[in-house]
């Protein structure tokens, strides 16, 4: 049934932040077309229960790592991660916030550490699969984005900034690696339902009001042919819609004033005075 897409994105998709919510869920739609999947992620526990849950629903071939996706030593470890397989499909799902604040108030730190993660990782992972996959002339790319990428947005503005740096990179790739037949795709996302979100403290109407992960996951794979750049979910286009006629100070106020809603502040208050 899925013969076209194996033989296009197979047969192994390697999924970066794949031990829950979206990741979880990209690992268990690929695996369900046909495609091995190989997963990395910090919490190696969830990652074995997932490949046990994969191998017996679907009868394909795991592999798992727990790998420091912003460590020194990426470039090797993940090359010995997948020595002996062929990736033929790469989802850069790993992105996770350091949560709501102004940008002085948080210690240089944090900021740094969402760029390595957020800006250096998908680098990283799209320039040695994204050799081998226009070598091959097939082959597919999905870099997670977000629709903060839109705009600068205050409470969240490192996580806007590296989110339009993933925006960007995966335009750029789309037109370069287009020539070789690979396809790439990065997905404009909204709120979705995740354990990470939960964590993070987003009150709860907000994520039941969002997508699952499994909506997400299923709408990203059927955009990944389309590229470059796809708002997933109808109310995402919405919001999207609203959000980009405007001039970029209008944009960003309009951004910084959602994401102040969303964790229950306001543009006139600090949440902590650090600096």
């Amino acid at each position: 049934m899925h013969r076209e897409f194996v033989e296009k994105y197979g047969p192994w998709a390697l999924i970066a932040g794949a031990s829950d919510g979206t990741g979880a869920e990209f690992a268990r739609q690929l695996a369900s077309y046909g495609l091995n999947v190989a997963l990395l992620a910090r919490r190696f526990s969830l990652l074995e229960e997932l490949a046990d849950e994969i191998r017996g629903a679907y009868g394909v071939l795991t592999r798992i790592a727990s790998l420091d996706l912003t460590g020194p030593a990426l470039v090797a470890e993940l090359g010995q991660f997948t020595t002996g397989i062929e990736v033929g499909l790469l989802v850069y799902n790993a992105g996770a916030d350091i949560g709501s604040d102004f940008f002085i108030d948080r210690p240089m730190e944090d900021a740094l550490h969402l760029v390595s993660l957020n800006c250096r990782g998908p680098v990283v992972f799209a320039h040695k699969f994204g050799r081998e996959m226009a070598r091959r002339r097939r082959g597919g790319i999905i870099l997670m984005g977000s629709i903060a990428g839109g705009a600068g947005s205050a409470h969240v503005a490192i996580y806007s900034a590296t989110k339009a740096f993933d925006r960007t990179l995966a335009e750029a790739l789309w037109v370069e690696l287009g020539r070789d037949g690979v396809d790439v795709l990065g997905p404009t996302c909204g709120l979705i339902d995740t354990p990470t979100n939960r964590h993070l403290g987003i009150p709860s109407h907000f994520l039941e009001s969002g997508m699952t992960s499994s909506e997400v996951a299923r709408e990203c794979i059927a955009a990944l042919p389309k590229g470059p750049v796809q708002v997933i979910g109808e109310a995402n286009r919405d919001a999207n819609d609203r959000y980009l006629p405007t001039d970029r100070g209008l944009l960003a106020t309009a951004m910084s004033e959602d994401t102040a809603t969303l964790f229950g502040t306001s543009l006139a208050e600090r949440k902590s005075r650090a600096c």
